[in-house]
């Protein structure tokens, strides 16, 4: 299922929220759609939420190729900025980490994969410690 990109600019943020079925087309759709929103800009931080994920379509055998194809596109983005990965449930956390291991290698960002919310929204650069805090009251 594709994820849904939320821009929050005055955080200097983009939410990246994958539910349901997460397939490794599903990965690469959502950044293409970030870049494509009139409020990217190359330097915003990235969050990743895995907490609504009910299978990962995605395996050994094709991590290596989701980060190949990620890191064709890696020239949109600024060096080094924090890539947040949440992944609170221990096969979530797994498939992340194998993305992270591979990520360094091959992409600009600095990827961080957590099971809790506050580590990732620091590791984000933010000043919150939930996700409902995201949301306008």
């Amino acid at each position: 299922m594709p994820a849904e990109v939320i821009l929050f600019p005055e955080r200097n943020l983009a939410l990246f929220r994958h539910v349901g079925v997460s397939l490794a087309d599903d990965c690469i759709s959502a950044i293409n759609t970030f870049i494509q929103m009139p409020g990217y800009r190359p330097e915003m931080a990235h969050l990743v939420d895995l907490s609504g994920v009910t299978e990962a379509a995605v395996d050994f055998n094709s991590m290596p190729g989701l980060v190949m194809r990620a890191a064709r596109l890696g020239h949109y983005f600024t060096q080094g900025l924090h890539c947040a990965i949440y992944a609170p449930d221990d096969v979530s956390f797994g498939f992340a980490r194998m993305y992270q291991q591979l990520a360094e290698q091959f992409l600009p960002f600095q990827t961080g994969v957590f099971h809790d919310a506050a580590g990732a929204l620091a590791h984000a650069g933010q000043d919150i410690s939930t996700l409902d805090a995201l949301n306008p009251a």
